[in-house]
C-alpha cells in the first residue's frame, strides 16, 4: 500500500496518483485481488482505469466472495487458483 512506501509522500494528494500510474506503467499485467476491502477502496477504479489506459492485461483473482463488486471490477476476467499460473505466464 502507498501509505507504507517511504519513497512517496502519501499525504500530498498530488503525488499519489502520479506515483500509482508510474508503478502500473512498469508492470506486465494488472491483477485485482478481490476481498472485502475492495468495496470501500476509492483507488481501485482509478488503478484499473490506469491499467486500461496503459493497455495492461487486466484480471481479477477472487480470494473470497464479495457481494456487489464495483462494476469496473466485475467486468474483469476472472482468474482462479488453477489458472493463475497460466495467466502470469501469458504476460
Amino acid at each position: 500500500m502507498a501509505e507504507w512506501d517511504d519513497r512517496i509522500d502519501a499525504s500530498d494528494p498530488n503525488v499519489l496518483p502520479d506515483y500509482i500510474m508510474a508503478v502500473i506503467q512498469t508492470c506486465d499485467g494488472f491483477l485485482v485481488n478481490v476481498s472485502s476491502p475492495i468495496i470501500v477502496s476509492m483507488w481501485v477504479g482509478y488503478e484499473i482505469g490506469g491499467a486500461h489506459a496503459l493497455r495492461k492485461t487486466r484480471a481479477k483473482y477472487i480470494y473470497s466472495y464479495v457481494p456487489n463488486l464495483p462494476s469496473v471490477v466485475e467486468a474483469l476476467k476472472s482468474i482462479n487458483g488453477s489458472s493463475l499460473d497460466s495467466w502470469i505466464r501469458s504476460l
